[in-house]
C-alpha cells in the first residue's frame, strides 16, 4: 500500500473511531442505536476509500427449529383432547435477499455491511370438526443490517483459467433487527358463527449471529459471481401486540372490542410481587404476559454478483 493512501486510511479509521466514541458516551444513546451507527460507521468506512464494492444475492432460507405449543381439538365424539405442535413455524424461512457494500483492505481481509431480509414466510393451520373450523395464518417479515468480517482464500487450480482466480471465503457477524415482526390471522367458524381476526405483532430488540462460507469467481476485472451457505442464529421474542381486525359474521366489530382484548405488552421476565404474578385485570387496559419465543434460526442457500469499484 502507498504512503499516501495509508495515510489517508489511517486517517478514516482514527475519524471513525472517535466518532463512535463519542455517540456511544456522549450521546448516551440506546444499545439498538449504538449498534445502528456502528455499523453505519463501518458503512462509511468501507466506501470511503479505494477498492470497496457492492454485492446483490437472493437465496432461500431453510428453518431450524421451530415454535411448540399445544392446541386442544375436539374428536368426532365431541370428546376433547390436546395435541403438541411444534416445528410448524419459523421466522427464518422464506425468500432471502441481500444488498451490501464492503472492504477488502488487502487480498485476504475485509469489512461488509449488508441489508438483509426474510420474505414470504408464513404458516398456515388449520383445524376441521363436525362442528368447528378454524383457520391460523402466521406471517413474519424480518430486515436486518448484518455487519460482517470477510475472509478469503485464494483457490487456485491451474493456471490462466477460470479456476486459476477462483477464491474461498468466510464471512462472520451480527445481525442488527431493524424492522422485525408479523401479522396473526384466524378464522373460527362454529356451527353458523364465524369470527375473524388480525393481530399485528411486534418483537423485542435481539440480536443474533450470522455464518457464512462461499466461494467467487471473476466474470471481467470488475465484476464477479459467488455461491455461499449461510447460518442464522436468533430468536425473536414478542414485545406486544394489538388487534388490527375483528369481524361477526362479515360485520366490523373491533370498536366493541375493550383494550383487554385488543392489546398486550409482553415482559421479558415475570412479573412477581411475593408468589403472586402481576397481570392487569382492568378491562380498559392492555392485558400483560410473560413473553413468547419464535426462532429465526435458518440455513441460506445465496447466490450473487459482486461488482468492484
Amino acid at each position: 500500500m502507498k504512503l499516501k493512501n495509508k495515510r489517508k486510511y489511517f486517517q478514516h479509521m482514527i475519524t471513525s473511531i472517535s466518532l463512535h466514541i463519542f455517540a456511544t458516551q456522549k450521546l448516551n444513546l440506546s444499545m439498538q442505536k449504538k449498534l445502528f451507527f456502528a455499523s453505519l460507521l463501518s458503512l462509511c468506512l468501507s466506501v470511503s476509500a479505494q477498492g470497496y464494492y457492492g454485492k446483490l444475492s437472493i437465496g432461500y432460507g431453510i428453518p431450524l427449529g421451530g415454535s411448540e405449543s399445544t392446541r386442544t381439538e375436539m374428536a368426532d365424539d365431541y370428546s376433547s383432547f390436546e395435541r403438541k405442535i411444534r416445528g410448524r413455524l419459523s421466522a427464518g424461512k422464506g425468500l432471502l435477499f441481500n444488498l451490501g457494500a464492503g472492504k477488502m483492505y488487502n487480498q485476504y481481509f475485509g469489512l461488509e455491511l449488508n441489508a438483509a431480509g426474510v420474505l414470504l414466510n408464513k404458516s398456515i393451520d388449520r383445524i376441521e370438526t363436525p362442528v368447528l373450523a378454524y383457520e391460523k395464518i402466521e406471517q413474519y417479515h424480518n430486515f436486518n443490517l448484518t455487519p460482517t468480517i470477510k475472509m478469503v482464500i485464494p483457490f487456485a487450480m491451474g493456471k490462466n483459467n477460470f479456476w486459476s482466480k477462483t477464491e474461498l471465503y468466510a464471512r462472520f457477524g451480527l445481525v442488527i433487527p431493524i424492522l422485525n415482526g408479523g401479522t396473526v390471522e384466524t378464522t373460527t367458524t362454529i356451527m353458523q358463527s364465524t369470527v375473524y381476526r388480525k393481530e399485528k405483532i411486534v418483537n423485542f430488540f435481539d440480536p443474533g449471529f450470522l455464518g457464512a462460507v462461499g466461494v467467487q469467481a471473476p466474470l471481467s476485472e470488475k465484476l464477479s459471481v459467488f455461491v455461499e451457505v449461510s447460518g442464522q442464529n436468533m430468536n425473536n421474542k414478542i414485545k406486544s401486540s394489538e388487534v388490527t381486525g375483528y369481524e361477526v359474521n362479515g360485520i366490523d366489530m373491533l370498536s366493541s372490542l375493550p383494550a383487554s382484548q385488543k392489546e398486550t405488552i409482553y415482559h421479558r421476565k415475570r412479573i412477581t410481587e411475593g408468589d403472586n404474578t402481576l397481570l392487569n385485570l382492568d378491562p380498559n387496559e392492555p392485558v400483560e404476559r410473560l413473553t413468547t419465543i419464535t426462532p429465526a434460526h435458518n440455513i441460506g442457500v445465496n447466490g450473487g454478483v459482486i461488482w468492484r469499484f
